[in-house]
């Protein structure tokens, strides 16, 4: 068996040798060791293939195909370096021929964009009513700007429905009013919408403070209306921009300065106005080959106005906090300019390149696909309260939209002094959102089935009252239509922890009544209150006159900017489908990258940081628009991975995963320093964004959380040679993703188990109750053999998983000193032996050869 196994490997290790470009033999064969019959693979593709500078490891991405088709998100990656393999993954169907349950299509690529129109409420190209697209190499293209300011594309897939394989359509499209940029898979022999899945992602957690609100756009004239605002420009000077430097958050955290040539000489080498890779900048304007910023107050999706700097390329111009927004716009957009070009030239350091998929107009023939730099829109007119970024696959333009916040603040009284509450309460995301008072007699729910005060299911009679749920069971949707088609004019929802309140989020246009949610502390007062009698409530909107601009937020531009980062980086550049499923950590990296960038250390406790704090009209210790700081102190932030099953999806599910990170980022810094050379520093810092961009390289499409963490361990292996292993592993143990932890299906969040373990370095065994003293004897054996067990251990449980993960083995033995286990029924074959007892845990290769 041993000999089998090593002519294997080096069969693997002569194909790759000699095979420099064309990964796909190598592919084919690490396809078939996992199970995969000839029929699966053959048609297996590559789609992107680089090497990272920073460690040498080669990443190959691969998707699988049938009958010329590809399958939606049957994805795979191969890393590789010096010859041999690192590691493998795939999400690819196995017995494809068999799942398959439509050969062809029903309905046309017309009915198919048709289909979607109605779906998105959006309004049908008109080329459709002239001719029937036909698809070429199962794609086509349809344009019509009036609709999508990008070509609608469809491609036919084939797509796992419940173990199905079903024929369908994605249909692509950007939707020009909300910058929704949606895939929407329509059944090919049907019409019927399966499932789709949007490529724009916002900043903030709409299951905390913030809400969503078309605004009427603001006036504006002329293009250079604001040129009196630029200071005097100083004679010889050139490349000089007023903005934030690296490390300030917001006005709230520091001061702008007036920055000289703060380009990267590596990542920028023709500095930020270049485009044609000659020396000399084509642009006077905020445009360059990593981003062109300009204000979109009137949502027309198209490069507005933008401040000129000269030939000296001068943008040095006033902020004034008590005028307009739109007064302030050079300064706004200057700012939103330099921080994506931070964002770019930072991030290039650490392996976010050419070839891997960034952001470039012109990649300088080093590789990778061009034209895809970003457009960055300063007070878009679109929504307020919020922030986007947009990532197709590499060579397609990204879009960040950048709005005001704060424009109201809603909050509830209660008539009666005594019982007076002015606190702040954000309305939901649905239902009625603009309001002067709303006044009514309070009333709780009663559910007429068992008087429950969930509202899950239809309640007493409210009509003309304000209702109070209490939260759990259904989703606040539900609990508030039920509200509403009782007659309430209100809703207020009780937390169920004791978490802060936050905005509740969903969509449902029928609901028109306004809705709120207020802490547990204070549901349980008003509770009381309520049982002692009746009385009356406001809930009021206090208007704020002065919005506060999210372009002069670096940690905000740093968030959307990360979503490309992780977008582009997770089952390689030519996929932005990988970050969709329910327990994926998008809105995590998006927030570590805000910290990284933005460090300014403030003494706090547990180095407690809020996001988002400036734009919440918070000082710099408030909670900002999580629902809890990010801190290395458990008791400001108490997440584990267990939180991920009742937080909100993504930005709660994101934050349990930045917690990690945070703590990560300390514990690294503890042990190597602070570097504020944030380009080629080597602090704890820069190996921790180091090992978190390599990660996500590393990870599979579509991740789960156990599958980060262990991203993460590789490129440590890969980089410093498993130097910080064990520190990685006790931090993310200490949040309980430790080595017992099981992940279940990352498209879920609710079928993980938590572990607070974690190994004993290079053996694979835990330190607990001394089990880390179990042998198990003869190795190879014929599937009968022995564990020898440790003193004060007489019941263990024993486990036996094939290379593919399945268990095949499980059995509870006693006895004292050793035990017997017997597997004889299993093939030859290589195995993993887990042996567990009291939390501790014994792992280790077994070898069955008959």
């Amino acid at each position: 068996m041993k000999h089998k196994l090593f002519l294997m490997a080096f069969s693997l290790l002569a194909i790759i040798a000699h095979a420099q470009t064309d990964f796909l033999p190598v592919i084919r064969q690490q396809l078939l060791l996992k199970g995969f019959s000839a029929s699966d693979i053959e048609q297996v593709v590559v789609t992107n293939q680089y090497t990272s500078k920073q460690n040498g490891i080669t990443h190959i991405y691969f998707r699988q195909k049938y009958n010329g088709i590809e399958l939606y998100n049957a994805v795979g990656a191969l890393h590789i370096r010096k010859n041999e393999i690192i590691s493998t993954n795939q999400s690819f169907v196995n017995n494809i021929a068999a799942k398959v349950t439509t050969q062809k299509a029903g309905i046309n690529a017309n009915n198919a964009i048709a289909v979607t129109a109605q779906h998105l409420n959006l309004k049908e190209p008109a080329a459709l009513a002239k001719a029937a697209y036909q698809l070429k190499e199962n794609k086509l293209s349809v344009t019509d700007v009036s609709v999508s300011p990008e070509p609608i594309q469809v491609q036919l897939y084939y797509y796992v429905v419940n173990n199905e394989v079903k024929l369908v359509y994605n249909t692509n499209w950007l939707d020009a009013s909300t910058n929704n940029w949606w895939n929407v898979r329509v059944d090919a022999s049907n019409g019927e919408v399966i499932d789709k899945n949007n490529w724009a992602l916002s900043c903030t957690n709409h299951e905390h403070k913030s809400w969503n609100e078309q605004a009427a756009p603001a006036s504006y004239s002329a293009r250079h209306v604001y040129a009196a605002n630029q200071l005097a420009k100083k004679a010889g000077e050139k490349n000089r921009y007023h903005a934030f430097p690296l490390g300030i958050e917001s006005p709230l955290h520091g001061n702008r300065q007036l920055l000289a040539d703060p380009s990267d000489s590596l990542a920028s080498p023709f500095k930020w106005h270049d485009i044609d890779g000659v020396e000399g900048a084509e642009e006077t304007i905020t445009s360059g080959n990593n981003v062109f910023a300009g204000e979109d107050i009137n949502n027309m999706d198209q490069p507005g106005y933008s401040p000129d700097g000269g030939d000296s390329l001068i943008f040095d111009y006033s902020y004034d906090t008590a005028a307009t927004p739109e007064y302030n716009l050079d300064a706004v957009i200057t700012n939103l300019f330099v921080w994506n070009n931070f964002m770019h030239d930072v991030m290039y350091h650490y392996g976010f390149d050419e070839e891997s998929g960034n952001f470039q107009a012109n990649n300088y023939t080093r590789g990778g696909e061009e034209g895809d730099e970003v457009r960055a829109d300063a007070q878009d007119g679109s929504g307020t309260n919020n922030a986007n970024f947009t990532t197709p696959p590499d060579g397609q333009n990204p879009r960040m939209q950048m709005y005001l916040w704060n424009t109201e603040t809603p909050y509830f009284v209660f008539t009666n002094d005594t019982l007076a509450d002015s606190t702040t309460y954000y309305v939901s995301a649905f239902g009625q959102r603009k309001f002067d008072k709303i006044t009514g007699q309070l009333a709780l729910a009663k559910e007429l089935s068992s008087s429950s005060s969930l509202a899950c299911n239809p309640i007493e009679d409210v009509t003309g009252k304000i209702v109070v749920i209490d939260r759990g069971t259904c989703n606040y949707i539900a609990k508030v239509k039920t509200a509403q088609n009782a007659g309430a004019i209100a809703a207020i929802v009780i937390n169920s922890n004791n978490a802060t309140a936050f905005s509740m989020t969903g969509n449902d246009a029928s609901i028109t009544i306004p809705s709120i949610m207020i802490s547990k502390a204070k549901g349980d007062k008003l509770k009381q209150w309520l049982a002692s009698g009746s009385f009356n409530g406001i809930l009021r909107a206090n208007k704020v006159e002065k919005a506060l601009d999210s372009d002069m937020d670096n940690g905000v531009i740093s968030h959307e900017y990360g979503h490309g980062v992780s977008s582009r980086l997770t089952g390689g550049p030519a996929n932005s489908n990988c970050l969709n499923n329910q327990e994926q950590a998008g809105e995590g990296w998006s927030d570590f990258f805000c910290l990284f960038m933005t460090h300014k250390e403030t003494g706090l406790a547990g180095h407690a940081r809020g996001i988002g704090t400036w734009l919440d009209n918070e000082p710099i210790t408030g909670v900002g628009i999580r629902n809890f700081r990010y801190s290395t102190d458990m008791t400001v932030n108490p997440m584990t991975y267990n939180s991920i099953k009742t937080a909100a999806i993504p930005h709660g599910v994101g934050s349990v995963w930045c917690t990690m990170l945070y703590d990560l980022y300390w514990n690294m810094i503890d042990k190597y320093g602070y570097s504020t050379d944030l380009y080629n520093g080597k602090g704890g810092n820069n190996r921790t964004l180091q090992l978190v961009i390599d990660g996500l390289k590393l990870q599979p499409c579509s991740p789960g959380f156990v599958d980060a963490r262990d991203a993460i361990l590789l490129a440590d292996k890969m980089n410093n040679n498993g130097a910080d292993s064990a520190l990685i592993w006790s931090t993310f143990a200490r949040r309980g993703l430790g080595y017992s932890a099981k992940q279940g299906a990352s498209t879920s969040r609710t079928d993980g188990t938590e572990a607070f373990d974690m190994p004993a370095p290079s053996t694979g065994l835990f330190q607990i109750n001394k089990l880390s003293n179990i042998s198990f004897w003869p190795n190879p054996n014929n599937g009968n053999f022995e564990l020898s067990l440790p003193e004060n251990v007489s019941q263990v449980n024993v486990y036996i998983y094939d290379i593919s993960g399945k268990q095949v083995y499980s059995r509870q033995l006693t006895g004292s000193g050793k035990v017997s286990v017997e597997s004889n029924t299993l093939q030859n074959g290589l195995y993993i032996l887990k042996a567990e007892s009291n939390g501790a845990v014994y792992s280790n290769k077994l070898i069955i050869a008959h």
